[in-house]
């Protein structure tokens, strides 16, 4: 049996809504936007199968990496156990890697006994998560699913480090004696401006803003000025 994948189209998505149907759903689950990336299996011109994932972010400290966010996959359960589903997330595990993705993830219900253990043969790894699914108003339970790509850098153990180093030192050095002792002698004179040098974490400079002046910092360590 020969499966055609492509990359889906306006006609492509309105042949896997009529195939499928609940057109509502699938439609708000395929993604078309930039760095995303959505893929039909075909057999004869049939939609059996598709693939959509979108590009998600981190928050700090981790806010320049981005997770590839597999939104939907689902494979008509006629061709069911014939590798599809398979073949669409190591497509999409290409795009991933090649487009610098640091990990692909998805999740999946806990009913979805298959898709588990189809997981776990594609080496993620699985977390337990109940989630709300705003579609049909219900916290279901499931889990989380996720595998590394790209290989973490040298530079990533260094980059860690320095947040920890710039975390501590902000939980060790919290005395505003000396912003104290600068707001007392400004209270005398007729400045609204201050630019304080090596500003660290901010330990003087919101004093200063809280204050009532206009205040610029800048500091060498640029973990610190996260």
């Amino acid at each position: 049996m020969q499966i055609i994948y492509e990359e889906i189209t306006g006609d492509l998505l309105e042949k896997i809504c009529f195939h499928f149907g609940d057109e509502k759903t699938i439609k708000s689950h395929i993604h078309f936007e930039d760095v995303s990336y959505s893929l039909a299996a075909l057999h004869g011109g049939v939609t059996v199968g598709f693939i959509s994932t979108y590009t998600q972010g981190f928050t700090a400290p981790l806010f320049s990496d981005t997770c590839a966010y597999i939104n939907i996959i689902e494979v008509d359960k006629q061709y069911q156990r014939q590798g599809i589903a398979k073949n669409l997330i190591a497509l999409t595990e290409k795009w991933a890697t090649k487009n610098g993705f640091s990990q692909i993830s998805a999740w999946s219900s806990h009913h979805s006994i298959e898709a588990i253990l189809m997981w776990r043969k594609l080496q993620y790894c699985l977390c337990p998560a109940k989630i709300w699914l705003e579609w049909c108003k219900e916290a279901v339970d499931g889990y989380y699913v996720t595998k590394r790509l790209n290989p973490t850098s040298a530079l990533d153990n260094q980059f860690f480090l320095n947040h920890w180093y710039a975390d501590i030192y902000e939980q060790q050095e919290t005395q505003t004696d000396d912003s104290d002792c600068v707001l007392e002698i400004m209270k005398d004179y007729d400045f609204k401006n201050i630019l304080e040098v090596a500003c660290g974490g901010g330990r003087n400079t919101i004093p200063f803003a809280k204050a009532g002046y206009n205040v610029t910092g800048f500091d060498f360590d640029e973990y610190m000025l996260e």
